[in-house]
């Protein structure tokens, strides 16, 4: 097997990792590993080596399919995320409406004498 098409072999696993990390909510190493398979895709892109093309053509086309579904996951994590911001706004609007009937007010301004 060529060079190039081992470093996008390389990519393909390094892709699956991601997408693992994706579902596992491990955002920090998910982004560690498009990182790097994208440096890897650059490297194997730019070789000048000759390999064939059907081969290459059946990598890339593997490729394409772990992208469609690393975007799909990562649509489907940024919704997720929306809807907990909306809750999260949602119910701090309602806690701040307590705010009025729940403090404590004095009975007794400091402005006036109890003596009268």
């Amino acid at each position: 097997m060529s060079a190039k098409l081992e470093l996008i072999d390389r990519a393909l696993a390094l892709g699956q990792a991601e997408l693992d990390f994706l579902a596992a909510g491990d955002f920090l190493r998910a982004e560690e590993s498009a990182t790097q398979r994208g440096q890897l895709l650059d490297d194997a892109l730019g070789m000048a080596e000759e390999t064939s093309v059907e081969a290459l053509l059946a990598k890339l086309v593997k490729l394409k399919n772990l992208q469609g579904r690393l975007t799909s996951e990562a649509r489907t994590i940024h919704a997720r995320m929306q809807e907990d911001l909306t809750r999260v706004r949602q119910e701090t609007r309602r806690y701040a409406g307590y705010h009025e009937a729940v403090s404590v007010k004095p009975l007794a301004s400091r402005y006036l004498s109890k003596r009268g």
